[in-house]
């Protein structure tokens, strides 16, 4: 890409610029990522699962902070056979 933010185009190359953005693309390493399997599902709670509470604390949104709530229902293990946070549990968060 030039200072004018026009793309350059690549040697060799059909001077298209979807293969001039690929070819610059190319140049940029990506970290390699290795997945696991979870084999204990009885004690996970998904990322974004909902946790329904009341509130303790007022929130004001105006600077970050922390709010305090308690969970109104049981929230069960992703597989649903055990109880990980019972009914009653105070919950402690930042916003």
């Amino acid at each position: 890409i030039a200072a004018d933010g026009q793309l350059v185009p690549v040697p060799g190359a059909d001077n298209d610029a979807n293969k001039a953005f690929l070819a610059q693309s190319e140049t940029h390493s990506n970290a390699m990522a290795k997945a696991r399997v979870f084999r204990r599902t009885d004690a996970l709670i998904p990322e974004g699962t909902m946790i329904g509470g009341f509130l303790e604390t007022a929130v004001n949104t105006d600077l970050p902070g922390m709010v305090r709530a308690v969970a109104r229902e049981d929230v069960y293990s992703l597989d649903g056979r055990r109880i990980l946070i019972p009914k009653g549990s105070r919950l402690t968060g930042e916003y």
